[in-house]
């Protein structure tokens, strides 16, 4: 009777309220709640299922401000525990009632306007969520002045539906205005401000500002562990926010202890499948990749791609970017077929989403672009990356952003590949002139570009150009990490290669061990990228006459791809193609013909009979069928080759000029001078001056 009068708002000592008219429905409200209840103590242990709660429970329509308080209960227990739509639901059906209890206007309803912003926001659905935000500040601005402490409930709101969708400056300036609001009114160590902290951290990591971040994520961990004990849940978004800074900087150790701490904590509360236990896993699976421990990413991966669809449904932003992390992998392992359908379930939950213009479509499509890029398909990677950069364009209204900048340099590589080295650097000149604008001369982005203009350089001939755009990388780096960070690595790698165009072996060399020394050092001894420096040792010791000690390079390499991609991956092929290019130097052709079909078979396998990797196949055994003399089969193999190199690279590129001279030379031999003639005018019409060399050169040189 008490509680009953103290929910009617009468004093316990007025008549018993069972003698009010209104009694019945007071009492079928307190049901009503006790239902909720008893549902939310239901699904924490799994005895109830979603549907079964409409049915549970049903408001009483007489008492509308009750309802809506309950309907309001009823979401943020369904997002706590990660249903969604359910949450959705429930919070519209709050907004519907308190509006017509009190109006649109009233501070309460104000609340309930937040409480459907956040569950828009987690639901992918940003623009109604800050539509919602900014109402709420104006009503609670003019009710309660700038400074209430309700404010800075909405900032707060506000910066983490901004950091979601990608507006990190702005993400950045409402949670500074949250943080100033929650200091003056809680003090310093309050859970509210380590919060802010907290958003302010992931803020400045988004903006590259790592330093700044770890020391925002330093003070809300701080006051986490001080208010709320080591093991709450705050304490492990804490763990798990620091370990995603570590692992940008490259300390993936470091990175994966952290987030094993935070993935206890959180399945001390959670059960494995909850949608926060699943984000740990994602990220444990980022670091795996990074490892090169491809079978145990994907292994996770699994995990978090079911956990999300079961908490999110299908058509939700978390799950395309699941979709998008397994494409990667795809395409690391080298199943590219994979990897496109991955990526294309990305691009369908992304489109559903957000729309056809939006930046995360128009990074799926470079992301397309990319693998239709590696697989020789230049023509279609090039339509995909002019759908991105058009998106981009028409969403961003300006050149002057990094996502332009990344479009033109990811065109530029096409032009590249394809041998057009002039409009590669004019690309690339453009996305430099972009981030120069937007950062200065001292950024990471700024890095790459002068990376790939020297890459271009380098296929130029003009190695000197080469090396003074490698300095400048090493210089900006300098800034950002120590020299034993991978990115130093990967600058040497590429200043050795230059050094070994140029004839200067052992300098190549001295160079390539450095490069090994750290990559060791950073990621063990088995991962496919030390295999990369045992590749790129072995050429240098192939050049250099070393021939034994440059197959010994090569197995170490075999082996390492063959552990981590396992014996029909891309990179086994390729490295099984060097092997037999160095056995048929040594004369050795029966064993080079032997490691050729095999890289043969694995190409054609996993990247198609139409891939570049397979025409360099086809040409470099039929150099082993010439030197035979078995001229009949090297033609059909060159034919073969030379059609592959046509579709893809066209007829002015350097490759299509050695195929054109090499069959040139066969049929001069042969004494089919006409096809010889046109051949050889191709060749000298494509690249004169290497055309005019090779003719210099023995007749079977590549």
């Amino acid at each position: 009777g008490c509680i009953l009068n103290t929910i009617a708002g009468r004093a316990s000592n007025e008549a018993p309220l069972a003698q009010h008219a209104s009694y019945g429905a007071v009492n079928a409200a307190l049901r009503w709640r006790a239902a909720i209840l008893q549902y939310g103590l239901s699904i924490q242990k799994g005895e109830m299922k979603d549907t079964e709660l409409q049915s549970a429970i049903a408001a009483p329509e007489s008492i509308t401000r009750l309802a809506a308080r309950m309907y309001l209960m009823t979401s943020e227990s369904l997002l706590a525990h990660g249903k969604l739509d359910l949450a959705g639901n429930f919070a519209v059906q709050a907004v519907s009632a308190i509006e017509e209890a009190l109006g649109q206007t009233h501070p309460e309803t104000a609340t309930y306007y937040q409480n459907l912003a956040v569950v828009y926001s987690k639901q992918g659905m940003r623009d109604s969520a800050l539509e919602l935000l900014e109402k709420t500040l104006v009503i609670r601005t003019q009710a309660s002045g700038e400074n209430h402490v309700s404010l800075g409930d909405t900032y707060a709101a506000l910066a983490q539906t901004h950091y979601d969708s990608g507006s990190y400056n702005d993400a950045l300036k409402a949670a500074e205005q949250a943080l100033a609001i929650r200091r003056r009114a809680h003090g310093e160590e309050h859970h509210t401000v380590a919060d802010m902290y907290h958003q302010m951290a992931m803020a400045h990591k988004a903006l590259g500002s790592n330093e700044r971040a770890l020391e925002m994520h330093e003070k809300a961990l701080a006051i986490r562990r001080k208010v709320s004990g080591s093991d709450s849940l705050e304490v492990a978004d804490s763990l798990h926010t620091i370990g995603a800074v570590h692992k940008d900087m490259g300390c993936l150790d470091d990175a994966w202890d952290l987030y094993t701490k935070a993935l206890a904590i959180r399945l001390k509360s959670m059960d494995r499948n909850h949608v926060d236990v699943a984000d740990v896993y994602n990220d444990m699976a980022i670091v795996l990749f990074e490892r090169g421990s491809y079978a145990s990413a994907l292994e996770l991966y699994d995990m978090v791609l079911a956990a999300r669809l079961q908490a999110l449904g299908k058509f939700h932003p978390d799950v395309g970017d699941t979709y998008t992390n397994m494409a990667m992998l795809y395409k690391k392992q080298g199943d590219l077929s994979r990897a496109r359908a991955a990526y294309e379930s990305a691009l369908e939950v992304m489109v559903k989403t957000n729309g056809e213009e939006h930046l995360e479509v128009a990074r799926l499509y470079n992301s397309l672009a990319n693998i239709h890029k590696t697989q020789g398909s230049y023509e279609q990677a090039w339509e995909y990356y002019e759908k991105a950069l058009a998106i981009r364009v028409t969403v961003l209204g300006s050149d002057d952003h990094p996502e332009i900048a990344a479009s033109y340099n990811d065109m530029a590589i096409v032009h590249k590949d394809r041998g057009a080295y002039t409009a590669s650097q004019e690309l690339h000149q453009k996305a430099l002139d972009i981030r120069m604008k937007l950062y200065g001369d001292s950024h990471p982005d700024v890095a790459r570009s002068y990376n790939n203009m020297a890459v271009v350089h380098s296929l130029q001939g003009f190695y000197d150009d080469a090396l003074q755009k490698y300095g400048k990388v090493l210089e900006i780096l300098q800034q950002f990490h120590s020299e034993d960070h991978p990115e130093f690595a990967n600058v040497y790698a590429g200043m050795a290669n230059v050094h070994a165009r140029k004839g200067e072996g052992d300098k190549a060399m001295e160079i390539h061990e450095k490069v090994l020394a750290i990559r060791l050092k950073v990621f063990g001894p088995e991962q496919p990228i030390i295999a990369d420096s045992y590749h790129d040792m072995g050429d240098v010791q192939a050049e250099r006459g070393a021939p034994d000690r440059a197959l010994e390079l090569y197995e170490q390499a075999l082996a390492i791809r063959q552990k981590a991609f396992g014996q029909d991956a891309p990179e086994v092929a390729r490295t099984y193609h060097r092997m037999a290019v160095l056995h048929g130097q040594l004369e050795e052709r029966e064993r080079a013909m032997e490691l050729h079909k095999k890289a043969l078979e694995i190409q054609m396998k996993k990247l198609g009979d139409e891939h570049l990797e397979v025409a360099e196949t086809e040409i470099s055994m039929a150099m082993l069928h010439l030197e035979q003399e078995q001229n009949e089969e090297a033609l059909k193999l060159f034919e073969a080759g030379l059609a592959i190199q046509l579709k893809h690279l066209g007829d002015r590129h350097p490759d299509v000029a050695r195929t054109c001279a090499n069959m040139a030379r066969v049929h001069f031999a042969q004494g089919t001078f006409d096809c010889g003639w046109d051949l050889d005018q191709m060749a000298r019409s494509t690249m004169p001056r290497q055309a005019q060399d090779l003719l210099r050169d023995d007749m079977f040189t590549l």
